[in-house]
């Protein structure tokens, strides 16, 4: 009984640490859910240049020149602050390669029409949700950061409690170890 005693208690003081982590990360994404502070900050930091307009004619005939004679099945133009990227799906090929036009460095792009509604992006959303009682709406939100709060001073009372019986140990000239029977 006292070999799976000692394994309970460090199993337990191990689970009370991800406990405390998951608390105080459950408490950012909450307070982030209800009031956006952090995109707000966000937001207000970044100062954003507005890329250049775009000329299609001339970045048609870049990508053609780029493209070593190859014919062009798709060409999708994005701009960004750092300048034009094409996203290029030449005849033949399965995935598109997507071509700086200020550089012509290239490199392996993805198709963009398709959203991104894979399994793994589902569940994901779904743990998020779960983790902040998303699915009861705002109110779910409120609750999930009022039970991260209790769960950090539980986590805190409980070491507290732990110190205060391992300092009355130590006075006693008990064993000093981490548990004890």
């Amino acid at each position: 009984m006292i070999f799976w005693r000692k394994w309970h208690r460090w199993l337990g003081t191990i689970a009370g640490v991800l406990l405390a982590l998951v608390a105080a990360t459950g408490i950012y994404l909450q307070v982030e859910e209800v009031t956006g502070v952090v995109h707000k900050a966000a937001d207000k930091a970044t100062v954003r240049k507005v890329p250049p307009p775009l000329d299609a004619v001339q970045i048609a005939q870049r990508v053609q020149a780029l493209s070593q004679g190859r014919t062009i099945e798709m060409l999708r133009i994005e701009s960004f602050t750092r300048g034009p990227v094409a996203v290029v799906r030449f005849a033949g090929e399965k995935n598109p390669v997507e071509i700086n036009l200020q550089t012509g460095a290239r490199k392996p792009g993805r198709d963009g029409s398709a959203p991104l509604t894979g399994t793994l992006s589902k569940v994901h959303l779904t743990l998020l949700m779960l983790h902040t009682f998303g699915i009861a709406g705002m109110p779910g939100h409120i609750v999930g950061g009022v039970a991260g709060v209790a769960l950090l001073v539980l986590c805190g009372s409980g070491l507290w409690v732990w110190w205060v019986m391992r300092k009355e140990r130590v006075r006693r000239n008990a064993k000093e170890t981490w548990f004890w029977r």
